[in-house]
């Protein structure tokens, strides 16, 4: 509720005004404007819009990335005290990345993070989810526990398809995992104050062979439903037998690029294509027709 910042009256000839000091980073705001015909008199201030500022790179140091090229899922839990009204995760998954917050999309416009096609010794690009609704959900049906997800794929950094050939990255040496992810997730409590809850570098993060089993940018992915596990991403999961997990691995060589903020619209969904037929030719064997 506190004010950041008021520029006073400013006379321009364009609706272009620039702050004397960037703001604090990964710090949530609210703005309006009020404006003055030439009489002087004042408009109602507007709605107030809200923005977030990106978190600086230093941010991310100490915080390591996990990932490995036999499992392609994560998880963690953690718990939210009483005076936690609302949270924000930061994440950069690559190179294809999928988040799921109790058994829920992190968010309703996108299914997926993007990670873009760039080169992961110069600049990384991460997501910022604004994680309230899951912190008031967790509340109500979880007792405060809250669990996320990560599900990953090889995207533009599939090294069998896309082999990395700028010098500047052979020369680095390392970076042999594709499929990799780093987070931070912060809370903001009643008083305002804001903390790191957990990051990657926890020990609480897990990690398991997902039904997956094969994916590609052209190739599509192969999908073996026996490998599924019910509610893996919500709270209070309990690995049955047949689900292998173990400590998620660190990676010691993961991308050495700049953290960067992500621009980038979300990947979401478009439509969905119902088969006009399903033909069982022999045991195991399944054909599903669509339509062009």
């Amino acid at each position: 509720g506190a004010t950041a910042h008021d520029s006073g009256l400013k006379t321009t000839p364009e609706p272009f005004y620039e702050l004397p000091a960037p703001l604090p980073s990964g710090r949530g705001y609210e703005w309006s404007v009020t404006w003055f015909d030439a009489a002087g008199r004042a408009s109602p201030p507007s709605e107030p819009a809200a923005f977030r500022t990106a978190l600086a790179d230093p941010a991310w140091g100490g915080v390591p990335w996990i990932g490995s090229n036999a499992t392609n899922v994560y998880r963690t839990e953690v718990s939210l005290d009483a005076t936690v009204t609302g949270a924000t995760l930061y994440i950069c998954a690559l190179g294809y990345g999928k988040v799921s917050v109790n058994g829920q999309p992190v968010t309703d416009e996108g299914l997926m993070t993007i990670s873009g096609w760039t080169n992961n010794e110069r600049m990384n690009l991460y997501e910022t989810y604004d994680m309230t609704a899951h912190v008031q959900e967790a509340a109500r049906a979880h007792g405060g526990a809250m669990a996320i997800g990560v599900s990953l794929g090889h995207g533009w950094r599939d090294q069998s398809k896309f082999p990395r050939k700028d010098p500047k990255e052979a020369a680095a040496g390392g970076d042999t995992v594709d499929k990799v992810f780093r987070a931070i997730l912060q809370t903001t409590s009643k008083d305002g104050t804001t903390r790191t809850l957990t990051t990657t570098a926890a020990p609480t993060w897990t990690a398991a062979a997902g039904p997956v089993t094969a994916d590609g940018t052209y190739d599509g992915e192969t999908y073996d439903a026996r490998k599924e596990m019910p509610g893996w991403d919500v709270a209070g999961y309990v690995a049955d037998a047949t689900a292998a997990w173990t400590p998620a691995p660190v990676v010691s060589d993961g991308p050495r690029g700049k953290m960067v903020a992500s621009a980038m619209p979300p990947v979401a969904l478009d439509k969905i294509v119902k088969p006009i037929g399903i033909r069982n030719p022999q045991p195991g064997m399944f054909v599903v027709d669509y339509v062009k």
